[in-house]
């Protein structure tokens, strides 16, 4: 289907979340003068790709300062910088065609987290992080775990911003909170209807089984997908990993798109 419209932006600038995006950058761009270059969202990409590495980040990072839920808390500013990142992410998903069927959903839906999740207080290169984070957590949930699979990962990335590519990836710190608001956010999701309640408690058992391992709040190498962790929670759950890794994706987008739509508060 296209990881555009995977995320909701099939239709691009026309989509409900950039359309709502573009009568809120006013009052983004007045708030804070990092957004003063671009003119609105329906000029942001042909101004990124204008301006110097320096400035372009500059703009990426204010926009995944306000929608981090640790900042300003507006989900339709991370619909934005994902916009921003598609030529990226499509690229990704071309070159990452035979991992599986479903590629363009599983780059939509760590391409968001990644970006509604960005350590903004520590780092700053935006698109190189989320991409590099992006491609690697995809790659880690599908490959067989062998010698082959971690060479792909440590493979050199590129912003599609900037004419030189480069990756900067550095790891996400442990946040002793972040279990706690996910699971806040499972019980609004089931509240709201977003979810089932089946489907809540197989992400609360990933989550649980995750933190057991080491995986928890940490977003590792492994991320929640990984083997060690979903091999647990197939021994606790008797599903399948396949089974366990689609309903996890399946269940992560539903969040996704409610958190957009204003549904649920992300974590």
């Amino acid at each position: 289907m296209g990881v555009a419209v995977e995320l909701g932006l099939g239709a691009g600038l026309e989509s409900a979340s950039l359309t709502a995006a573009s009568r809120c950058w006013p009052r983004w761009s007045a708030d804070d003068v990092s957004l003063a270059g671009p003119v609105g969202v329906e000029g942001l990409t042909s101004w990124l790709r204008a301006a110097g590495p320096v400035e372009a980040d500059r703009v990426l990072h204010a926009l995944v300062r306000l929608g981090s839920p640790t900042g300003g808390n507006e989900p339709l500013a991370v619909d934005v910088v994902v916009w921003a990142l598609l030529p990226g992410a499509r690229l990704l998903a071309c070159r990452l065609r035979g991992v599986s069927a479903d590629v363009d959903q599983l780059v939509a839906a760590q391409l968001w987290l990644e970006v509604r999740t960005f350590p903004w207080q520590r780092l700053s290169k935006v698109a190189a992080n989320v991409l590099a984070n992006t491609r690697a957590h995809v790659l880690v949930a599908d490959l067989p775990t062998d010698n082959d699979r971690r060479g792909i990962v440590a493979c050199r990335l590129v912003d599609p911003h900037s004419p030189v590519w480069e990756r900067a990836a550095v790891p996400h710190a442990a946040q002793s909170s972040s279990t706690v608001e996910l699971h806040e956010v499972l019980g609004d999701a089931t509240d709201q209807g977003v979810l089932a309640k089946s489907e809540r408690d197989l992400l609360r058992v990933l989550v649980e089984q995750a933190h057991e391992v080491g995986g928890g709040a940490r977003r590792g190498r492994g991320g929640l997908l990984a083997d060690r962790v979903v091999d647990r929670v197939v021994v606790v759950t008797g599903l399948s990993p396949a089974t366990v890794r689609r309903r996890v994706r399946r269940s992560v987008m539903a969040i996704a798109q409610a958190q957009r739509a204003g549904l649920i508060e992300a974590a």
